[in-house]
């Protein structure tokens, strides 16, 4: 889990982890111990939160990115009082099932609820 730090950075470096595996990975010895792309393993094993973050959201279909909402209420960086219009601005970016995923069914997958 990487929280408190938005997450539009995460399809970029996805990309080149990606870009490094598969163009280096004889050289670095990564055969026997790595057998997928970094891009698999943070699918299915790393969620990022986000908070105010747009861009994270438009490139969030195409990465495939495990994008969780965060308010980080009571913090100085947290979005309250607006978390209700800026979740409402997400609703205008996503279709309804992934809005429905980021802001509600991935965290309650995530902790069981």
């Amino acid at each position: 889990m990487f929280a408190e730090f938005d997450a539009g950075w995460v399809p970029h470096l996805v990309q080149r982890l990606d870009h490094y595996f598969h163009r280096h990975h004889r050289w670095l010895k990564l055969d026997g111990r790595i057998r997928r792309p970094p891009s698999e393993y943070i699918a299915r094993a790393v969620h990022f939160t986000f908070q105010d973050d747009p861009t994270a959201l438009r490139l969030a279909l195409p990465s495939q990115t495990n994008l969780l909402w965060a308010s980080d209420f009571p913090h100085a960086e947290s979005t309250w009082p607006a978390s209700r219009s800026l979740g409402s601005a997400g609703s205008e970016l996503l279709s309804a099932r992934l809005y429905d995923e980021f802001f509600s069914a991935r965290t309650l997958s995530l902790y069981g609820i």
